[in-house]
């Protein structure tokens, strides 16, 4: 008997001990189908197996993941509801006057993958543009003349070029498209040059329709091997797109490293990483204290571009 109650205040001391006991709810602010629905649901439902318990995917797009990112916010702190996120979320607090939540506040898990965006241009648009120091010359030779193609204001292609433009001195002009038409006018050589996902992209490169320059990531893309990344390229210039999974404010510890474990877990069996490599993702499954260092640098990063192009949102 003494010691069931010595072991009490233990118990009580580490609230991830029984957890999780129920289902837990995961939030979206994106319609199915996406990076931001896709990447987690792959990889909670090894998670969900190993526990025993349901991940609940809710979709609650708008506001541009504002309102699923206001729900996980007020939501208790105790692991059952959490929240999945793309790049928008290190970039909205900078397009909008005001918030109804406060994003540093909620709680990063991990970064589940990142997704290399591509530089591409139009050879019949420029038929001289074979190499990224092509593309930069031309560029320079014409200040202002040249256009690129973006899935809209504030997105990932957009801060991606506008940051290019800093970094390179240059003045490459914006057409947002609504989200993947951009591709369609690309390929149309409506526009000169621009940057989207590489899978998205590869079999209009295939085609020889759009010519291949860089390759945002950290390393070259195995599709593309010849590719160089910027890394290789331009310091400091980085495209690409992430999928993170956070916890509401104030959520302990021991259950935030509970389910980080669980997730790098699962990220590193091999049929997710078959599957994720075939949507041409990089695996990061880092720790809650990388996720979180990964986040500042994103918002520091594209606040800088926010606010030296004064971005505004659509």
């Amino acid at each position: 008997m003494f010691a069931a109650a010595a072991a009490l205040p233990v118990f009580a001391q580490d609230p991830a001990a029984a957890y999780p006991k129920r289902p837990i709810r995961v939030v979206i602010g994106y319609s199915a189908g996406g990076g931001s629905d896709i990447v987690p649901r792959l990889v909670l439902e090894r998670v969900a197996a190993k526990w025993g318990q349901s991940f609940l995917v809710e979709n609650r797009p708008g506001a541009s993941g504002h309102i699923a990112t206001e729900i996980v916010f007020k939501a208790a702190p105790d692991g059952y509801t959490l929240l999945s996120v793309p790049p928008a979320f290190a970039t909205t607090p900078f397009l909008f006057g005001s918030l109804p939540f406060d994003p540093d506040a909620l709680v990063p898990i991990t970064v589940f993958v990142s997704q290399a965006n591509l530089l591409v241009a139009h050879p019949g648009r420029m038929p001289d543009v074979h190499t990224f120091q092509d593309l930069v010359a031309a560029a320079k030779a014409r200040p202002g003349a040249l256009n690129y193609g973006s899935a809209g204001n504030g997105g990932s292609q957009h801060l991606s070029m506008e940051l290019l433009n800093m970094l390179a001195g240059l003045q490459i002009m914006h057409v947002p498209y609504k989200g993947g038409a951009v591709v369609t006018g690309m390929v149309a050589g409506d526009v000169d040059c621009g940057f989207y996902t590489v899978g998205g992209l590869l079999p209009h490169i295939k085609s020889g329709r759009l010519r291949p320059l860089a390759v945002g990531g950290a390393q070259r893309n195995a599709a593309l091997p010849d590719v160089p990344t910027f890394n290789e390229l331009l310091p400091g210039m980085v495209s690409a797109t992430w999928f993170a999974m956070l916890a509401p404010p104030k959520t302990p510890s021991e259950i935030v490293a509970k389910l980080n474990a669980a997730i790098v877990e699962a990220l590193r069996q091999p049929a997710v990483q078959r599957r994720l490599a075939e949507m041409h993702a990089d695996v990061i499954g880092n720790s809650p204290g990388e996720a979180a260092a990964f986040i500042r640098d994103e918002k520091r990063r594209w606040g800088e571009v926010i606010r030296a192009a004064n971005i505004k949102p659509d």
